[in-house]
């Protein structure tokens, strides 16, 4: 017998294109399980009060209804019994709970990018781009400096007729890509799937306005997805909710929950987005763009926050851009959104590329020790690979002659190799070091390689070319980490820190790595919040136990410092990558 046979549901939708292909998709769902149901639809304070910006309009209202602007109605209908579920986009519903309303059932995973639709012809103009959102305009100042806004209300189908008729300029709109791709699919149902579900009047509607909106996507528009990595997304943007009244959750809401078993899943994800959301006391029109996206067994999450922000006109104060890695503790992000870490400790070889202020401290975590490894002077190479500014001065001294092709791991060490052999070819290789310049060697053909580096690193090294005859390893120096008492006594300040678990420790490599570890050690501390700039400084403090708060691949220390600090810069998305 099928799970929901012979039970009825009135579903509350508002009545956009949008809404109803998502209530639809849940419709369809129950149905398949036996059930009758019908939909009820409704337009909220959202879609009917179109003439101002929604922030201003959310701001005007009283603080829980401008949270629920586009929901007020469908929880009305759930009090008053005229409908049993209703189905929301998450990132619109309120984060207070609502008297006599389920707790949402979180289903239908879409990805939860922002899209640019720009016109075709307009492609080479500068960017005139229509949203309302307050944390796309704050967004957009970073990602696209050049571009400018112009206020956009209305559903879908509007707002992609504004973009055709180039209303106040605009030539392209920025939306997000779950509404596009859930309409494409709802498009491809035959209307009498979901005939029965409808009033004759909203089934003409449906047909006429999707028919409108394969038109405007038909012609003359392209497409771009804005990777959520660095242009993060409303709190739950992406996924659907279904809510129920009291009355249907008592009865039925064990099984509507056993139907729709991405739930759990989808929960651990979007309940992050919502709890930093929460935390910083903001709501879905502040300018917060948080993505939590899935990493391993955690979450990369990514944050865009403006700190002080205004809305009329909009200004945007102290913005912040992290990138930062968590399971389920949403505490330091929420920390470091609002005003930073208290303390930054450099551990490593030398300083810090540049200047900062006096929350920076240097801990010299490891000395290093120069090797001198028996070498063949007979040998030929094709290529050399060049692991750090130390294994560079070797190679100066050597006596390796002939064209050779030089590597350099990171864009750093790649500059010095270029000063210290003016002439030579030097490839950059940053995110993946040796494993990506291997790979590409190895493209290029079969010459012998040489390989110089720490004694620390020889271990990965080998295993990337664990079965290649043609390459020799060579040990040019080693770094060993310093020892945890002489830390204590030379940094004082360090032992509180990494008691109170206030500062961001910066890890700059695997001896360095080392070096901290055994401080946390002695001073018994379980966790730190940890940063590592590559992979080698990664595999250290996973291996023993301790979890990385942020994992860096910058191509440099410039980069990496960068992203410590936040540089919203980083957003920055080139202007071909739009077109």
């Amino acid at each position: 017998m099928a799970l929901l046979a012979g039970e009825t549901f009135t579903l509350a939708s508002r009545d956009s294109l949008l809404a109803l292909a998502q209530s639809i998709e849940a419709a369809l769902l129950l149905q398949s399980h036996g059930a009758e149901v019908k939909i009820l639809t409704l337009k909220t304070s959202g879609d009917i009060k179109l003439d101002a910006p929604l922030y201003d309009v959310a701001a005007a209202a009283a603080p829980k209804e401008g949270r629920a602007f586009f929901t007020r109605e469908l929880d009305d209908a759930l009090q008053n019994g005229k409908a049993d579920i209703a189905v929301h986009s998450f990132k619109d519903l309120p984060t207070e709970p609502v008297a006599g309303v389920s707790d949402p059932i979180f289903f239908s995973e879409q990805t939860g990018a922002d899209i640019l639709v720009t016109l075709k012809h307009a492609a080479q103009a500068r960017q005139i781009i229509g949203t309302s959102s307050l944390r796309r305009i704050h967004q957009l100042q970073h990602a696209l400096p050049e571009a400018t806004t112009v206020t956009l209300r209305g559903n879908i189908v509007t707002r992609l007729r504004k973009l055709r008729q180039g209303e106040a300029g605009m030539n392209a709109i920025l939306i997000a890509g779950a509404g596009i791709f859930r309409v494409r699919n709802f498009a491809k149902l035959a209307p009498e799937a979901y005939a029965n579900l409808l009033e004759s009047s909203i089934a003409e509607k449906v047909a006429r306005e999707l028919g409108e909106f394969t038109e405007y996507l038909d012609d003359g528009v392209t497409i771009q997805e804005l990777d959520e990595a660095v242009f993060p997304t409303a709190p739950g943007q992406g996924v659907l909710a279904l809510q129920m009244s009291a009355a249907c959750e008592q009865t039925l809401g064990q099984k509507l929950r056993a139907l729709f078993e991405s739930h759990a899943h989808i929960a651990k994800r979007v309940g992050l987005e919502r709890q930093l959301m929460t935390a910083l006391g903001t709501g879905c029109h502040a300018p917060l763009g948080v993505s939590a996206l899935r990493a391993g067994n955690g979450l990369q999450v990514t944050v865009c926050y403006s700190r002080k922000s205004q809305t009329s006109p909009p200004a945007f104060f102290d913005s912040v851009f992290l990138r930062r890695n968590t399971r389920e503790d949403a505490g330091p992000l929420v920390a470091e959104a609002k005003h930073g870490f208290e303390r930054f400790f450099w551990w490593g070889l030398s300083e810090p590329p540049a200047a900062h202020s006096e929350k920076w401290t240097f801990v010299r975590a490891l000395k290093q020790n120069l090797l001198h490894p028996h070498f063949d002077e007979t040998a030929q190479y094709g290529h050399i690979f060049v692991s750090s500014k130390t294994a560079a001065d070797w190679l100066k001294a050597s006596p390796i002659r002939g064209k050779v092709n030089l590597w350099a791991a990171g864009e750093e060490t790649a500059k010095y190799v270029a000063l210290a052999f003016a002439g030579s070819r030097v490839e950059s290789c940053a995110e993946k070091g040796f494993g990506a310049a291997y790979s590409r060697m190895r493209g290029e053909n079969k010459e012998r390689v040489l390989w110089l580096g720490s004694a620390s690193g020889l271990g990965r090294a080998q295993a990337i070319a664990a079965i290649d005859s043609e390459i020799d390893f060579l040990c040019v120096y080693e770094n060993l980490p310093a020892e945890p008492e002489t830390l204590a006594a030379d940094y004082t300040a360090l032992g509180q820190a990494v008691a109170q678990n206030t500062a961001l420790h910066c890890l700059t490599s695997r001896a360095s790595a080392e070096a901290f570890i055994r401080f946390a050690k002695l001073a018994s501390a379980p966790t730190a919040n940890i940063s590592c700039f590559g992979k080698s400084a990664a595999e250290c403090v996973e291996t023993a136990g301790y979890r990385i708060y942020h994992k860096s691949n910058a191509a440099s220390f410039t980069e990496y410092l960068r992203e410590i600090e936040g540089d919203t810069a980083l957003m920055r998305i080139e202007e071909e990558n739009t077109k």
